[in-house]
């Protein structure tokens, strides 16, 4: 990937771009099934639905997508739940546009893999709708994770985005140990591919008194536990835990163990209630302790066609906004709620990659 700046218009015209593909590739996909082909004509939602042949856990999914249609100015809504249909998307036309889009991305945005991955997803929207296929399996073939290192490892935005916790919790380490003699406890959650992880380690490894820090390295599933145990073989200060993002309660997982920074990278949104979570996260924290995320401020379509089939279906805000990921100002609020008080949030608003809608938060549980 070049190591090149963007201005704020160059960022905004990637982000629009891929808007665009991903518009049309959702149209293209459904006017296969026989709806939303005539600008004329009504198609309620079940029906919808029905030509879809969706399954019932992916049915908030279409809602979402007939919303973002209907917020751009693809198709119009008409009385009840019915929308007017719009012209004729051609495979021509969606594949002209998904080359446009991998020209202005491939290796100056991000890795060809992560194109590759969107793409791969467009073309089996089908299958995933019914069922045939599952989201896992396309974003990890064969057990191979080359898709994922390169989503969370291998874009500009996961790399500012990483960047900026490791100098955050850097700096809150720094601050530790001035005041402390003991170990630093980092409590990781949903680590998954170990990229945040792997930056994070190197990072104390070079500038810290590593000797001074207990990392528990957790995710939901084994298959990540055995292959960060591989990757971080070297570093014996690393725990390894499974741990579900929805049962992280006080006296349930961790007793009264305690730890001084939790990270989350890109984790929250797969919580069913992210309100419950932060109150379970700010009971195991350190009083002064640090709690690191990132998080999507705004829908992406190319997660509405590919992550979000993963994603487990809200019971909080989103939920009721149709929404599948908050807005900054709506974590402020849950932020607050739940008793952190917000140290900083990156990108700023003028920075060209906050243009991508992905923000990291530093909140402190106050003493």
């Amino acid at each position: 990937m070049q190591n090149e700046r963007f201005t704020i218009e160059e960022t905004r015209q990637m982000v629009e771009k891929m808007e665009d593909v991903v518009l049309d590739s959702i149209i293209y996909t459904v006017q296969q099934r026989g709806v939303l082909n005539d600008a004329a004509t009504i198609y309620n939602f079940k029906e919808i639905l029905d030509r879809l042949n969706c399954q019932q856990q992916y049915c908030h999914i279409i809602n979402r997508w007939i919303k973002a249609l209907v917020q751009r100015g693809r198709i119009k809504p008409a009385s009840g739940d019915g929308y007017y249909g719009t012209s004729h998307v051609t495979e021509e036309l969606v594949e002209q546009k998904w080359d446009e889009a991998r020209k202005m991305w491939d290796y100056r945005f991000g890795s060809p893999l992560v194109m590759e991955y969107w793409y791969m997803n467009f073309r089996n929207l089908l299958d995933l709708i019914k069922g045939k296929t599952q989201a896992v399996f396309l974003l990890f073939p064969q057990g191979e994770d080359k898709y994922a290192k390169a989503l969370y490892s291998d874009t500009k935005i996961a790399q500012y985005i990483n960047l900026k916790m490791v100098d955050i919790i850097e700096g809150h380490f720094r601050a530790f140990c001035k005041e402390s003699t003991d170990k630093l406890k980092i409590l990781e959650i949903g680590g998954g591919t170990a990229a945040t992880t792997e930056m994070v380690l190197k990072a104390l490894e070079v500038n810290s008194d590593i000797t001074k820090i207990e990392y528990n390295f957790s995710d939901i599933s084994k298959f990540f536990l055995i292959r960060a145990k591989k990757i971080f073989e070297k570093y014996d200060f690393v725990k390894y835990r499974i741990l579900d993002v929805d049962c992280v309660k006080k006296g349930l997982l961790f007793d009264k163990e305690k730890f001084d920074i939790v990270i989350a990278a890109g984790v929250l949104n797969n919580a069913y209630s992210i309100e419950a979570t932060l109150a379970a996260l700010y009971d195991i924290l350190e009083e002064g302790g640090l709690f690191i995320f990132s998080e999507p401020i705004q829908e992406s379509l190319e997660i509405l066609i590919s992550q979000a089939f993963m994603i487990t279906k809200p019971k909080d805000i989103r939920m009721d906004c149709e929404e599948t990921f908050m807005t900054k100002e709506q974590w402020e609020k849950v932020i607050s709620n739940s008793g952190f008080m917000i140290k900083t949030i990156y990108p700023q608003e003028d920075e060209p990659m906050a243009v991508f809608g992905q923000r990291v938060f530093a909140v402190i549980k106050e003493n």
